[in-house]
């Protein structure tokens, strides 16, 4: 989800779409405030649940007003070497709930942990429990470098 959104731990989940639409794959090569750089590898899921070959983007990001920064796709070999030597990293499968929402299920160290995202006014889907939106803990960088904690 890009722009401004809200965040909730979802204490259990609704009933989801068949599969899947995406598979992402997100490691941290470094996290020093306010800094970060990470690679993602996404997976886009068809209607029967089969990924595509899968892209490799690395983003990174500085303080809102440096001129430096990355955001954009590179080779895959490339983007399997940053991945790999990673210290953090963090996975899960990303449903589209409708209505601007999705639902992020995690998996490995956060098995059972899921998070919805939907926009940032509006009405919240029942299914959604406490807000994290400002939680540090919660963005990708804060489950990459922890253990579980739904």
């Amino acid at each position: 989800m890009h722009g401004a959104c809200r965040t909730f731990v979802v204490p259990r989940r609704p009933e989801l779409p068949l599969h899947a639409t995406a598979q992402l794959n997100v490691a941290f090569l470094g996290t020093t405030a306010p800094w970060s750089v990470r690679v993602c590898r996404r997976f886009l899921l068809d209607a029967e649940g089969n990924p595509d070959p899968g892209t490799f983007t690395v983003q990174a990001v500085g303080p809102p007003a440096s001129p430096l920064g990355y955001d954009g796709a590179v080779d895959a070999g490339l983007g399997a070497a940053m991945f790999a030597a990673a210290p953090a990293k963090v996975f899960y499968s990303r449903y589209d709930m409708g209505a601007g929402w999705s639902l992020d299920v995690y998996h490995f160290a956060h098995e059972g942990l899921a998070l919805a995202t939907g926009p940032a006014s509006g009405p919240v889907p029942r299914w959604c429990g406490r807000e994290v939106s400002a939680d540090p803990a919660y963005t990708e960088a804060g489950l990459a470098g922890s253990a579980h904690r739904a």
